[in-house]
């Protein structure tokens, strides 16, 4: 099974964040729901900041009303029938810590990955139920690993 990666530099805020905020706002992954067989596989957060925090990814079969960084998640009553699929990333279980930073790992998913936009697009908040405060606004990187269709 061949494996590619999506990538997302997120711009967040250098500074303190509340309980439940968005971390670097609405996500485009572009194509990644193009055809029925696309899997997710993977997701890694890279935080340069090292904070010991749970995140969650919530996913959405079309586009969202957006939501900014550092923003309380709370979407919309409309986007709600949009939600295909929410993974809680808590630290205790999934976070890597290295000297200065670290990273949260979840492996081994198997998660079904369609569209319901012509593009093939699917839309993502990554957020917190932490309270995080990261140095930079270029702390926060996520990478999601996933299987083509075949």
């Amino acid at each position: 099974m061949a494996l590619r990666r999506f990538t997302a530099a997120l711009t967040v805020t250098a500074g303190a964040y509340s309980a439940n905020d968005v971390i670097g706002g609405r996500i485009q992954l572009h194509g990644l729901g193009a055809a029925p067989g696309i899997r997710l596989h993977r997701i890694v957060i890279s935080d340069l900041a090292a904070q010991n925090v749970d995140y969650k990814l919530t996913i959405f079969d079309a586009v969202p009303t957006d939501i900014t960084d550092n923003a309380a998640f709370d979407p919309a009553d409309a986007d709600l029938p949009k939600v295909i699929w929410e993974k809680t990333i808590d630290a205790a279980t999934y976070r890597l810590a290295y000297t200065d930073n670290s990273v949260h790992l979840v492996d081994g998913l198997d998660v079904p990955l369609l569209s319901n936009e012509t593009d093939g697009d699917l839309w993502a908040f990554l957020w917190t139920t932490g309270t995080p405060t990261y140095a930079s606004t270029g702390d926060v990187d996520l990478l999601l690993v996933y299987s083509p269709f075949q």
